[in-house]
């Protein structure tokens, strides 16, 4: 059983309205018409888009969007507008935002919400629901699981076993063992496996869950020579040689695997808290169908599994030559459209394999798009991003302090959160080629500007005002790709490919 979050209208024109979250997702508030709780156009107690939830059960954040009168949590302002002052000078001047709390009240003019978090106590071990609290005044008492055994601390307060401060705000599911502050997680995001290999006690590592379609000899003990630091054998199998570089999603290590040699990309990610064996078990499980994804434009997924209780770690080929980002980087930021064009078309058939498939990739982005030694590229990452989050891993996305590639994220991703279609996906394709083409990013948001008030107000810029020399079929079927209507825009990478090979772009085919 998985926590809840649900707000309740108590007061103003909405009141008696049940928002519940199950699940990742973003929820806004205002006047515009694509709000998911709308006041009338004339009521001006609220701006067009007033403010921003962003909901990931249990945790809440609030972010006012540069407000007009602020918003209001249990009567401490949290954004607004000084007199005089537009939006956006807001928005420069400072980002508001705040973590909720059950029972947490937020006001905008007369509309009133009751924020209500429900997080049934579970064992961290085997994930099993727990009888209610015994003496709910207590600051901590033991309750013994009845399916496995675990004594299990409901305190209001975790160690945290990185940096050692003890945290204040309730943990219960959390195994003391291995808590980690919110703090330390996003500090060690980028680099996950040194503190996976500080805190997770050593018997965790070896052979931990792990899935692999190529698993040589899995019943040896293969000791790993040390590697930049990280202790013998963190993943069974596998040498780690050197972080190659990390992001709010997790890290990625070249590595060899030990058996043969091949060399290896290891992606390893932190979970936002402790998982139990049932749902790791459970989320490895889920990755079969991206395992099963065998493409030439696609690296394939061969060996998945579970470090302790709070990681993941996930095995692809390593391509020495690199992504996307450092072709762009090596051509100055600009890459001529006879190179450039053919990779996009090889991207794209790889995106509409997986999308022929039922598959949304969840994370385009050049770093995820490799150079091949043949010339061409494939798309790695095919659907972990999303499926991680899907299973309640991941911490807060949209509102969060690890995200730096504003201009390449789609408006739906704001707005529609939970619901990632094929669409983005291809968004988030044309958005890398924009750039890499007229060396400038789809947006422009600007350095002091609340970059999710840019991505609800402004549209992708057309092509050829950033690449007046664009040919006009190709920028005509990228400004279709990059549209923010979802209509209008190609609904698959299917039919988006199917454009750019009718599009007149003066480049000779290959071959």
């Amino acid at each position: 059983m998985s926590a809840t979050v649900v707000l309740v209208a108590t007061k103003g024109p909405l009141k008696g309205r049940v928002y519940r979250f199950d699940e990742h997702d973003t929820f806004i508030f205002g006047r515009a018409a694509d709000c998911h709780a709308r006041l009338p156009e004339d009521d001006r107690t609220a701006s067009r888009h007033h403010f921003l939830l962003e909901v990931n059960p249990p945790h809440v954040r609030l972010r006012d969007l540069g407000s007009l009168n602020g918003t209001y949590v249990n009567e401490l302002k949290c954004g607004g507008r000084e007199t005089g002052e537009t939006p956006q000078e807001a928005a420069a001047a400072r980002v508001s935002q705040c973590d909720l709390s059950g029972g947490d009240v937020i006001r905008v003019g007369e509309s009133q919400f009751l924020v209500d978090v429900q997080v049934p106590l579970a064992c961290f071990s085997c994930g099993t629901v727990l009888p209610p609290r015994e003496q709910p005044g207590a600051s901590e008492h033991d309750i013994t699981c009845v399916s496995c055994g675990t004594v299990q601390v409901v305190s209001h307060a975790r160690r945290c076993v990185h940096c050692g401060r003890i945290c204040d705000e309730e943990s219960p599911n959390e195994n003391p063992d291995t808590f980690l502050c919110e703090s330390c997680r996003r500090e060690c995001a980028e680099d996950p496996l040194r503190v996976l290999s500080e805190i997770a006690p050593q018997d965790l590592f070896p052979r931990v869950e792990s899935v692999s379609r190529e698993r040589d000899d899995p019943g040896s003990d293969l000791a790993l020579p040390a590697a930049e630091g990280f202790r013998n054998s963190v993943i069974d199998g596998y040498e780690v040689l050197r972080r190659l570089g990390g992001s709010a999603h997790g890290a990625v290590y070249e590595a060899r695997r030990t058996s043969d040699g091949r060399p290896v990309a290891i992606k390893v990610v932190l979970c936002r808290s402790t998982v139990s064996a049932p749902a790791r078990a459970h989320f490895l499980r889920e990755l079969d169908p991206l395992r099963a994804l065998q493409h030439p434009r696609c690296v394939e997924l061969f060996d998945v599994g579970a470090i302790g209780s709070t990681g993941f770690y996930f095995v692809s080929d390593f391509f020495p030559s690199g992504s996307l980002a450092i072709l762009e980087a090596n051509h100055g930021g600009r890459v001529p459209l006879e190179i450039a064009h053919p990779l996009l078309l090889a991207a794209a058939e790889g995106l509409a394999f997986i999308h022929e498939r039922q598959i949304v990739h969840g994370d385009v982005k050049a770093s995820n798009i490799m150079l091949t030694g043949d010339g061409s590229v494939r798309i790695a990452d095919c659907g972990l991003v999303r499926s991680f989050d899907r299973a309640g891993f991941s911490g807060m996305v949209a509102t969060g302090e690890n995200i730096v590639a504003w201009p390449f994220v789609a408006r739906e991703q704001i707005t529609d959160y939970s619901h990632y279609l094929p669409a983005t996906d291809v968004w988030c394709l044309a958005a890398c080629f924009y750039a890499i083409l007229s060396g400038h990013p789809p947006r422009h948001i600007e350095p002091k500007r609340d970059p999710i008030e840019t991505i609800l107000r402004e549209p992708a810029i057309a092509l050829r005002k950033a690449w007046p020399d664009a040919p006009r079929g190709l920028a005509e079927v990228l400004d279709r790709a990059l549209s923010d209507s979802l209509r209008h825009r190609f609904p698959t990478a299917t039919e988006f490919r199917t454009a750019l090979l009718e599009a007149e772009t003066g480049v000779q085919p290959r071959g």
